[in-house]
């Protein structure tokens, strides 16, 4: 096991943690790209983030990135949620979220 796998293990272990955990990077278009994942429902994540009409990116013009993920990435800021579910700031990726859900043991 390598060096990120085994850090995605202990983030997995975290409470709370079950669901999914991805470690991405921003490519050169600003898109986020999935390098690994781990958790319950992490490669259907990872899937839905590396499908093209679905992905994360961090471009402020585009009407689904502006989300917390995509504020705190061009903020530089820590930011957090109690709830992504209930989070305004989410609201784009709502619809996806029955899709991750349906696959939680």
């Amino acid at each position: 096991m390598g060096a990120i796998e085994q850090e995605m293990a202990v983030l997995n272990c975290l409470p709370g943690g079950r669901r999914w955990h991805l470690l991405m990077r921003l490519d050169g278009s600003d898109v986020f790209l999935v390098e690994a994942f781990a958790g319950d429902i992490g490669k259907q994540a990872a899937a839905i983030l590396s499908d093209p009409a679905t992905c994360a990116t961090a471009d402020a013009s585009v009407p689904g990135d502006q989300s917390l993920t995509a504020q705190a990435w061009r903020s530089g800021r820590t930011l957090t949620s109690a709830s992504c579910q209930q989070d305004k700031r989410y609201t784009a990726w709502h619809a996806l979220a029955p899709r991750l859900w349906a696959q939680c043991p």
